[in-house]
Formats: C-alpha cells, structure tokens, sequence
C-alpha cells in the first residue's frame, strides 16, 4: 500500500447477540484477503461481552455503539450480528450519535435493521442493508461478505400513499470510492422486485 493511501477503518460492534473470538477473528482474515491493508476491522470489546444471549448489558451495548459510531478515526460502522438486542437499544444510542456517526458508512441487516431504520429515520444518509461478519458462517458467507452489492433505487411515493418504482442501478465496482461501472437497470434487481 503506498504511503498516500489511507487505511479504511471499519469498526464492528454488536447490538443484539454476541459473536465468538474466533468469527472475528475469520473476519479479520477474510478481509485481508479480499483488500490487504488497505482496510482494518476494529472489533469493539463488547462484542464477546455476554449477558443471557445479549453481548452484553443494554447499557455496554449503547455505550460501545456510540463511542464506535463518534470516533472520528473510524470511517465505517459495520454491525456484527443481528438479534432482538439491536431493537432495544436502538432509542437510547442514536440521540448520542454526533456529527462523526453522521459521516460513517452504516451496515447490517437482521434486527440491525431496526436501527439501521432509526438511523435513516434520524437523517443518517449512508446506511445499507448487507452481509454482517455473522453471516460467515454460513457454506456461502465468505463470498456474501466479500461481494456486498451497491444498489441505489428510486422510489417515488405521492401523498395517497403510492408508491412507484422508477429506476435502480448497480453501483457495485468502484475504484478508490469512485464509481467505475454503473449498471442501470441493475441485473441484481428482479422484475417482480
């Protein structure tokens, strides 16, 4: 990596249910393989912190969440499981979030989801509904972490409540944050979608 690269440092906290040393661990490794040292995975603590099948007390959660999400030295926030958790802590850790959580990329899926929609709800403009590191465990999960989708569609809803879907693109092959290739419509995206 040349000296005038910067590293992308993506820091991964679990909301909802915890995930063991050695998945994050297999995480680390696989984005290794798939972008070298030109990205870092920052397990917070409490993702291995136990309480029931939570990682970790409500309050370890919120707290680990938003210390994450207002670093200023981390450009991602990457949930690393889904799980009810996520959707008890959503309305305590967002109204913590500054303007650093503003500019970070949001990913996850699941119950994530719940506070992914929070975020979005709150003015969050760069969440997304994708892989988590939980999902290698899966027989396909490398290939579903290491190839997330960059998808943007356009919805147009009027105010009777109907909604139209006009046009959705791929914006998935980007080089150095800048898109190379775009498909437009997305091959990714069915007709009955």
């Amino acid at each position: 990596m040349g000296s005038s690269e910067k590293v992308f440092r993506i820091g991964l906290v679990a909301p909802g249910t915890r995930m063991s040393k050695s998945l994050a661990q297999k995480a680390i490794e696989v984005a290794a393989r798939q972008y070298g040292e030109r990205v870092e995975l920052l397990f917070h603590p409490q993702c291995f912190e136990q309480a029931g099948h939570f990682a970790g007390t409500d309050r370890a959660r919120i707290d680990a969440l938003v210390e994450v999400a207002n670093d200023p030295e981390i450009d991602a926030v990457w949930l690393a499981r889904g799980g009810y958790g996520a959707c008890r802590i959503a309305e305590y850790a967002i109204p913590q979030l500054h303007d650093p959580a503003r500019a970070k990329k949001w990913l996850g899926y699941s119950d994530a989801g719940f506070l992914l929609a929070g975020l979005y709800k709150a003015g969050f403009k760069h969440v997304a509904h994708g892989p988590m590191p939980v999902d290698l465990i899966r027989e396909d999960g490398e290939q579903a972490v290491g190839r997330p989708r960059h998808l943007e569609v356009l919805i147009l809803a009027g105010a009777t409540g109907e909604t139209v879907h006009r046009l959705e693109r791929d914006c998935s092959v980007q080089r150095k944050h800048q898109k190379v290739v775009e498909e437009s419509p997305s091959l990714a995206v069915s007709p009955a979608l």
